[in-house]
């Protein structure tokens, strides 16, 4: 898993509206949207893409699209195909899904 899986991830996740409230050594560390009920101080923590490549970092991407795919009732498999894009890739793909899954490239 690159690190360019994290940059998509969060780029899905400010186009639903989450806030990348501080960066951490270790995290990115997302605000929800007010629209999600959740109770106060919920936040996600998004593994820095400096540890991609390790155990953890694929368990904690996988476990992130997880979630995401379950709030907002999209296929887990979908968006990991998402997520795994190049630039590129993802300009040619948000052609046929951007509007569907709310990100901008």
């Amino acid at each position: 898993m690159s690190a360019e899986y994290v940059k998509n991830l969060m780029t899905f996740m400010k186009a639903k509206g989450w806030e990348l409230e501080k960066t951490t050594g270790q995290h990115y560390v997302m605000a929800p949207p007010s629209y999600i009920k959740a109770t106060p101080g919920f936040r996600l923590y998004l593994a820095h893409e400096k540890f991609a490549g390790t155990p953890d970092f694929e368990e904690n991407m996988y476990a992130m699209t997880k979630n995401l795919s379950r709030l907002y009732e999209l296929d887990y498999l979908l968006l990991i195909n998402l997520f795994s894009k190049s630039l590129p890739e993802l300009k040619a793909y948000n052609q046929v899904t951007g509007e569907m899954l709310a990100v901008s490239v």
